[in-house]
């Protein structure tokens, strides 16, 4: 018997089957014939031939039980049926992932119902809303857009575009009450943009702090002066500074070793007790500890314990050389405590001078910042 992978089984029921398989094996391949039952037997052919098996067996009158198709051919036989049902589960599972990256509503939090529709009207229109719309511009578009919104806040959450905004009782463009922008520290202006005002330094210049960076007021066409409130985003340089200062000889106050500890308790904020009361050293330092005098008790009685030290104060003599890189390491660490959370920090360099036997050590953390004024 040869070997066939791709064939089409069939269980048929009926008499006289001897004759009818004696007819069917002169037109095509029939192989692995096996009686169930006294009238029911099952076999294969060949699955080019299952068609023509099967008419046969319609017109010989007999049962067809079972039909099962076995192989590669079948499978792509069977594949082609469905073809269309698989394109469509395509088209859909990628039409699903697509739409992913669209926002389909806007919501709007903080303000009244038509207020609400005003900001998804203005949005709608003038945003093409996708997964990657620039929320910060359309926080100052709605800010400019709208005269009684004092403040607003845009965030894509899953497909939909939240705003959070909140409506000023007296927009200050109406009160007249105008401020200039005015940079705290000294800088150098790396970036200007000019929301509402008119700018009065370039990008580029370095100033001095507390200089004027934007004016409130606008010049129109006309000429005339209109006040403004001020609003821009600036981003500068600006540089953080630190200095230690070594002497090769210098008096320092150190501890000898002698101490007492005097004790006192309060009530109602006056003294009603004291021990060991009367100072013993010339030079000292002290640390105290409060605590109530009992626990779980109504009256605030609190106790005062007072531990002095006697200090002495001791000459030491320390070379620079010895101690300057510890000195301009502790006065790197003075000057990172200025950086604040969002600066960059784009230098560091420190510059070494002596004067009057004395070392000064300055540290210079140059930072990129930016301040938003709205």
């Amino acid at each position: 018997m040869k070997a066939n992978r791709n064939y089409q089984e069939f269980v048929i029921k009926g008499l006289n089957q001897e004759r009818f398989f004696n007819k069917l094996s002169k037109n095509i391949y029939v192989f692995d014939i096996c009686r169930i039952e006294k009238n029911k037997v099952s076999f294969k052919v060949d699955l080019k031939d299952s068609r023509f098996a099967r008419e046969e067996i319609l017109s010989s009158n007999f049962g067809i039980l079972e039909e099962n198709k076995r192989g590669l051919f079948s499978i792509i036989l069977d594949f082609k049926r469905y073809i269309g049902i698989f394109f469509a589960f395509l088209l859909c599972f990628f039409a699903y992932f697509v739409q992913f990256s669209f926002v389909w509503r806007v919501e709007v939090n903080g303000v009244n119902e038509n207020f609400q529709k005003e900001i998804v009207n203005f949005v709608n229109e003038n945003y093409k809303l996708t997964k990657n719309v620039d929320c910060k511009d359309i926080e100052l578009n709605l800010r400019d857009s709208f005269e009684n919104l004092s403040f607003a806040s845009v965030a894509v959450i899953g497909q939909t575009l939240v705003v959070n905004a909140k409506e000023g009782i007296q927009p200050i463009e109406k009160t007249g009450e105008f401020e200039p922008i005015i940079l705290p520290c000294d800088a150098r202006i790396t970036k200007i943009k000019l929301i509402q005002g008119t700018c009065v330094v370039s990008e580029g210049d370095t100033i001095k702090g507390g200089t004027i960076v934007v004016q409130p007021y606008i010049v129109d066409s006309y000429g005339n002066m209109k006040s403004v409130e001020a609003r821009a985003e600036v981003t500068f340089e600006t540089w953080l500074e630190q200095e230690e200062i070594h002497c090769d000889e210098q008096y320092i106050s150190t501890r000898t070793g002698e101490s007492y500890i005097k004790n006192e308790l309060y009530f109602f904020g006056f003294k009603i007790y004291e021990h060991n009361g009367v100072n013993r050293f010339g030079e000292y330092e002290c640390e105290t500890q409060e605590k109530y005098f009992t626990k779980n008790n109504l009256l605030p009685f609190v106790f005062k314990k007072t531990t002095f030290f006697e200090t002495k104060r001791v000459l030491i003599r320390k070379k620079y050389e010895d101690v300057r890189e510890e000195k301009i390491t502790l006065a790197k660490q003075k000057a990172l405590q200025k950086v604040e959370e969002s600066d960059k920090i784009i230098d560091e360099r420190y510059f070494e001078n002596q004067l009057n036997g004395n070392h000064f050590i300055k540290y210079q953390i140059t930072v990129e910042r930016e301040i938003v004024f709205r």
